[in-house]
């Protein structure tokens, strides 16, 4: 253990390399910050966490200094305090800050609750992020009525072609947030900054559109911005939720962990869980990020059973519908009976469907429609009895060097390919075989565009210890 000194509070922490700034957020202690996230490196670019530390030389910042033992620690001095406001103020000079700086904000807070909506935000007012600001937080932290420099707008043009996002850059404070967690996280690298000085932004390689730019829309971007740079379209406008329900994404038979925004006693938004919570870890496919309000809200969508009688087909109860199942399943013969479930089930759901078939109907015809990665999981299921092979996202953590073979995962399935992407990262090798996308051939140690029916071959020669295997080689 060892004792830090932090704004005259003696502290004892444990010495693991965390940094300052770490060991003040363990202990209740606020310093600003906007660049820094937990699931991204210590950046140091805002430069809003500069601490004073008693024999290191000018104003280190919090998030890159490791905390040490004897270290003396004061964060809001009147030299800091000074230095921080100056620093937020030149970011609010391309900002649209009219509000931040308003004597009207109290005001409008309390009669003014949703923002209004508009096609430019020109301050807090009109802006989707109104409530959920981390810019405005560190402005409030600081007291900053007023600003010593004339405001100065970008003038950039909001995108609204892509899908299911809106970008105003006009908002961006520049923090990297988004530029790192896409090239570090999610290994897509499909944004960076463009130009230099007063003209920087960011925006994709060579202008391309996003979806060339080999972006999935995981939406990653933007659950780490700080600013209402880049917004969900569908509840961009919706104001602060009633209520925020975690649960199980019903999708796939992953079970990631989403939270839904209610709002109007409907569900307006669904975003990752928790960091914290298995198996997605704070992180969601295009479907499960922004599908899933339409798909519950969709006034065609079917929301009970239906049963033919006669010449119609009508909704009926689920226990009316059960029983004409139970009765017909009693009459039939269990061999000509075929057992056909969805790959949107659950992997618990699966098991069940699989016994109900095999140990319940006693019937070998058990199938699993689709072919991306939760379906072939369920196809396992119904032929194999040995569920003691099928490993958690986890276990990847524990082998030498992975082995992709026939599917595109960085396509198909994003949590997936998160997870792989971080043993990558680590230095593991991973092996590809078939023909996949940028990002999964840009990520492997050894790549052969074989075609399927060339399979067996390969992996002929994996199972052998074949020293070298046709096609692009980049071993880490």
């Amino acid at each position: 253990m060892g004792t830090i000194i932090i704004d005259g509070k003696k502290l004892e922490f444990e010495e693991k390399g965390d940094s300052i700034l770490e060991v003040a957020r363990e202990f209740g202690i606020y310093i600003p910050t906007l660049c820094d996230h937990d699931e991204l490196e210590s950046h140091g670019g805002c430069r809003m966490c500069i601490v004073e530390v008693e024999g290191m030389r000018g104003f280190p910042p919090a998030c890159t200094t490791a905390a040490k033992d004897g270290m003396q620690v004061k964060t809001s001095t009147d030299r800091l305090m000074t230095l921080k406001r100056n620093i937020i103020q030149l970011l609010l000079m391309e900002h649209p800050s009219a509000c931040m700086v308003c004597a009207e904000q109290e005001g409008c807070n309390e009669y003014r609750p949703d923002p209004y909506k508009a096609g430019r935000v020109t301050g807090c007012t009109t802006c989707p992020n109104r409530y959920t600001c981390q810019l405005r937080e560190v402005v409030e932290f600081l007291g900053i009525k007023d600003l010593d420099y004339l405001p100065q707008y970008k003038e950039i043009e909001v995108e609204r072609e892509d899908p299911f996002f809106d970008r105003d850059y006009n908002l961006c404070i520049l923090c990297a947030r988004c530029i790192r967690v896409c090239d570090d996280v999610r290994g897509t690298s499909a944004i960076t900054f463009a130009k230099r000085g007063h003209e920087t932004r960011v925006d994709t390689s060579f202008g391309v559109s996003h979806i060339e730019s080999g972006c999935w829309f995981c939406g990653a971007c933007i659950d780490v911005c700080p600013t209402g740079s880049l917004k969900p379209r569908m509840t961009k406008w919706t104001g602060a939720p009633d209520s925020v329900e975690e649960t199980t994404c019903a999708l796939c038979g992953m079970g990631c962990q989403t939270q839904f925004s209610i709002k109007w006693d409907r569900i307006m938004g669904s975003e990752p869980g928790a960091l914290g919570s298995a198996p997605n870890q704070g992180h969601m496919c295009v479907l499960g990020r922004f599908c899933i309000p339409s798909l519950v809200n969709a006034p065609d969508r079917i929301i009970a059973p239906h049963l033919r009688k006669k010449d119609d087909v009508a909704p009926v109860s689920w226990n009316e519908a059960l029983d004409e199942v139970a009765k017909m399943l009693k009459e039939a013969n269990p061999e000509r009976i075929g057992f056909l479930g969805s790959p949107q089930m659950s992997t618990e759901s699966g098991y069940l469907f699989h016994k109900l078939a095999r140990a319940g109907m006693r019937s070998p015809n058990v199938d699993f429609q689709g072919s991306d990665f939760p379906a072939l999981i369920h196809k396992e299921l119904a032929v194999d009895k040995d569920f003691a092979r099928l490993r958690k996202l986890e276990y990847l953590s524990e082998v030498d060097w992975i082995l992709s073979f026939g599917s595109d995962f960085v396509k198909d399935h994003q949590v997936v390919a998160k997870k792989v992407y971080k043993q990558v990262r680590g230095g593991k090798p991973l092996i590809v075989l078939g023909e996949v996308g940028e990002n999964l051939r840009r990520w492997s140690a050894v790549y052969v565009p074989v075609q399927m029916k060339e399979a067996p071959e390969f992996l002929g020669k994996l199972s052998e210890h074949a020293t070298k295997l046709p096609g692009e080689h980049r071993w880490f």
